[in-house]
């Protein structure tokens, strides 16, 4: 039904950015929170993101993925908007790779490198 209801909307209706990330966010449900979990769940659940981790389809995918926003960003952006819009979607892209890593390796949140006070 969601797949009918976006086909009508891009047929009928004028597109804009809001109305197309409300279609696209129209499913999605809350978010994996590990403590809510039991200790069996939770390894079963980080077992299944490992499996995922280790696939050679998900890393060619992925890989894919990337390298086609890549060469698209590159060859037809046509200003600085576009190029910012590709590199986003590189990065999330990027995100579900290191998510999928971080749930694997059982640590429970990212750790930040990131160091304010370094010299850029």
């Amino acid at each position: 039904m969601k797949k009918k209801i976006k086909q009508w909307y891009l047929r009928y209706c004028d597109t804009d950015l809001v109305a197309m990330t409300r279609i696209q966010l129209a499913g999605v449900k809350a978010g994996v929170d590990i403590s809510e979990m039991s200790e069996e769940e939770e390894v079963m659940f980080r077992k299944e993101c490992e499996s995922i981790v280790k696939n050679k389809a998900f890393e060619k995918v992925i890989n894919e993925l990337i390298l086609k926003q890549k060469d698209f960003t590159v060859c037809y952006s046509e200003n600085i908007r576009q190029g910012d819009f590709g590199r986003a979607t590189i990065n999330g892209i990027s995100l579900v790779k290191e998510t999928f890593n971080l749930y694997a390796s059982g640590q429970k949140e990212k750790e930040e490198d990131f160091d304010p006070y370094a010299v850029v």
